[in-house]
């Protein structure tokens, strides 16, 4: 293989085989700037910048129940944060709260948002390298999250509305009747076995002075391409049936997924198991890392983090998937909630209600909405492997009407949304020094306050994440949360790696007190409930204006020229109307 480095028209490494580089055309990727994160964790005083000594405090407040609605005087911990200031917001804007007016589900686009997808072969490749390679898939800490993607994942449309209706971009929450809530890093973790400490996950293609060995890129490769080169075992699965509409209120016979069992010893390799290998010269003494990199390449991209084309294998994961491949642990819980915050604020700005280009891993929003709203039925089986499993499989959502959906998350009870179980009685004092356990460092970076980043082929995406907004989720009492000193949506790369170090960094000798267990609803301070109150009706207000003016748009024959409304162009004059709330085609 020749690998040359070009400067013009853009910055790119051109690869030709070695054999003729005369007649065989080359492939020519786009080449991203590295992230030098060993450099920038040189810089601990500009990480430290974000981070306080104490990240919870305990006060005596009027509290208030949200069960009873009984105030009473006592002491609680509240989660503190340091991205935010003490003078709370009491207007948001909730850009999708206008769905509520028109009553009809948006068309779905094909890429499905992002949404994991069948391939066959996929789901056999993923059986073969879990039952072979596991002690690879351990060392990684990603052998849950691997056994996740076994499974597809489904949301009724309705209730995926309303989850939409009620996600504020500003703040990366849901507001609800009782407050807001939110998806954690916790969560992350919880739900599909990702790692939130780790090393810093960025998609780049590098030049070529900085390849090590011969390796074989391409670019654009589809999935079933990836897999069916790859793979040469036998096919076990059919694809799942096209997905119905009718209106399911009993449990399905047939899921349509794999068992999840995985066992090696029935899992014998094929004869033409090494074709791939030879055919691109690989020694033997590294075929078992080539091909479970190679495997995880795919899985990171159907799987984990989706991106902008969805059934493709982006050149960008080699980096990444080689080095697991190794047993490397890399910080992907952290980059998975970036992206999907970026595409919930994607869908709920978008400026067309019925259709959306984003493109994020929302089989987690799936599995995070079956966790705590129990829209899915029960498994027949017990599950294997990490929570989300429990809500895969097809047609196991349950079937819920506008209204209904609605209901679900007015109805919500603060209690199911407890996601920290650890058996002892009172609270814990943890200090972040030498001593502190990997658990803990997850613990620490999911309920400290920070920015989220997130670097893939050459796009920055940075999201603000505020536990403390939704910390009854974690057990502390709820207090008035502030407003965020400082959007940060994009930077430089530099920027970015300070950015990620800050939210990971560990030896800071902050200290967090970690509430006990809890054996009944969440409390919230008087002035949360009072404060809550206030922005709740403001919020409704000021969206309900938005609702009357697409229920009541100007009339256009009637009306004057003052109030009528003329199309910008000719394109903005051929698009659908927006007729009593009802988008027509």
């Amino acid at each position: 293989m020749d690998f040359r480095d070009r400067s013009v028209p853009f910055p790119s490494i051109v690869i030709r085989s070695g054999k003729d580089k005369l007649k065989v055309k080359s492939t020519t990727l786009c080449v991203h700037e590295l992230a030098d994160i060993t450099r920038l964790s040189k810089s601990r005083s500009l990480s430290k910048s974000m981070h306080i000594h104490e990240w919870s405090e305990e006060v005596t407040r009027d509290t208030l129940d949200p069960r009873s609605n009984v105030s009473s005087q006592i002491k609680v911990l509240l989660l503190k944060s340091s991205l935010h200031d003490v003078k709370a917001d009491a207007e948001f804007i909730l850009p999708n709260r206008h769905l509520a007016a028109i009553g009809t589900s948006w068309k779905t686009p094909q890429s499905r948002y992002g949404e994991v997808s069948f391939y066959p072969s996929y789901w056999e490749w993923t059986e073969d390298v879990i039952g072979h390679h596991a002690n690879i898939l351990h060392a990684a800490k990603i052998h849950a999250a691997v056994h996740t993607s076994l499974f597809t994942y489904i949301c009724n449309m309705h209730v995926l509305q309303v989850f939409l209706e009620l996600w504020c971009p500003s703040t990366n929450t849901l507001h609800t009747a009782v407050g807001e809530i939110s998806i954690s890093l916790w969560n992350i973790r919880g739900l599909c076995g990702l790692p939130i400490y780790g090393e810093f996950y960025d998609e780049v293609v590098p030049s070529s002075k900085d390849l090590l060995g011969d390796e074989t890129y391409s670019n654009g490769v589809l999935i079933s391409d990836w897999v069916s080169f790859w793979f040469k075992g036998p096919l076990r699965y059919a694809a799942p049936p096209l997905r119905s509409s009718q209106k399911r209120v009993h449990e399905p016979k047939l899921s349509h997924n794999p068992s999840g069992d995985v066992d090696a010893s029935n899992l014998p390799r094929a004869k033409d198991h090494d074709e791939p290998f030879i055919i691109l010269q690989i020694p033997e003494n590294i075929r078992d890392e080539t091909y479970v990199a190679a495997f995880l390449s795919c899985w990171l991209c159907n799987f984990v983090l989706p991106h902008n084309k969805v059934g493709k294998v982006r050149v960008s994961t080699f980096k990444v998937a080689s080095r697991m491949s190794h047993g490397e642990c890399f910080s992907l819980a952290i980059p998975v909630l970036a992206s999907i915050y970026r595409g919930l604020r994607d869908m709920s700005t978008s400026t067309n209600l019925f259709e959306s280009s984003a493109i994020f891993p929302i089989h987690y929003v799936y599995g995070w909405i079956g966790r705590y709203l129990q829209t899915h039925f029960p498994p027949k089986l017990e599950p294997i492997g990490a929570q989300m499993v429990k809500y895969a499989g097809e047609n196991m959502a349950r079937h819920f009407e506008p209204t209904e959906a609605r209901d679900l998350f007015h109805r919500i009870n603060p209690s199911r949304l407890l996601n920290i179980h650890f058996h002892h009685q009172g609270p814990s004092l943890v200090a972040d020094d030498a001593k502190i356990s990997n658990t803990f460092k997850d613990l620490f970076v999911a309920l400290r306050s920070s920015y989220l980043s997130l670097w893939i082929g050459g796009d920055s995406i940075v999201e603000a994440y505020s536990p403390h907004r939704f910390s009854r989720q974690f057990g502390f009492c709820q207090d008035v949360p502030g407003s965020l000193k400082k959007e940060i949506l994009t930077c430089s790369l530099k920027e970015l790696g300070r950015l990620w170090q800050s939210c990971t960094l560990s030896g800071t000798l902050s200290k967090l007190h970690i509430p006990g267990s809890v054996s009944s609803s969440p409390l919230v301070t008087k002035e949360y409930a009072d404060w809550w109150a206030k922005c709740n009706k403001t919020s409704l207000d000021k969206n309900t204006r938005v609702i009357l003016k697409l229920n009541h748009p100007p009339d256009l024959e009637k009306g004057s020229k003052d109030n009528q409304v003329m199309p910008d162009t000719e394109a903005d004059a051929a698009k659908p109307v927006a007729r009593g709330g009802i988008m027509c085609l």
